[in-house]
């Protein structure tokens, strides 16, 4: 066994590498919504540490994850590995950062003019008497002559 494959299996760290991979790409899906389902599965496809299906070495012992990228391999294929991870690894965080900028303007409500309107109750108000008014806030949409309503605002 070379030191390569001593340091990354013997020494277990392979097994450390994949567990703060698999943190990692949960803590990203985590910040991602129900209905993203592409960037969910780019993210889940670029940390794939799920050990291989059908490579069983002689003896039907199992190869893992760990084994298939780290065993018996020279050091700058393992050196090529780690460089793919890094490069994942910003990859994902441009595009969870893209996805997370994007939704902040996802629910606002695009204006151009906002006004405020007062009725009052009489045209005419003694001094004994209160003036009671109305006060209402409205909206004109970019690119469009509608106006909305936004709120009535009492005042006593």
């Amino acid at each position: 066994m070379n030191g390569t494959s001593e340091y990354m299996i013997k020494q277990k760290n392979a097994e450390v590498l994949k567990e703060k991979i698999n943190n990692y790409k949960n803590e990203l899906v985590g910040l991602l919504d129900e209905g993203d389902v592409d960037l969910k599965e780019t993210i889940l496809n670029a940390f794939e540490t799920a050990d291989p299906k059908g490579n069983a070495k002689k003896g039907n012992e199992k190869k893992t994850w760990e084994s298939l990228h780290f065993e018996n391999t020279p050091m700058a294929a393992i050196l090529t590995v780690l460089s793919k991870i890094q490069i994942d690894v910003k990859n994902s965080e441009s595009n969870v950062l893209n996805y997370l900028y994007s939704q902040i303007d996802a629910g606002s409500f695009k204006f151009n003019k906002l006004g405020a309107r007062v009725i009052a109750n009489s045209n005419v108000v003694f001094r004994e008497n209160h003036m009671k008014q109305k006060f209402f806030l409205l909206l004109k949409i970019l690119l469009s002559n509608r106006k909305f309503l936004l709120t009535e605002i009492r005042h006593r």
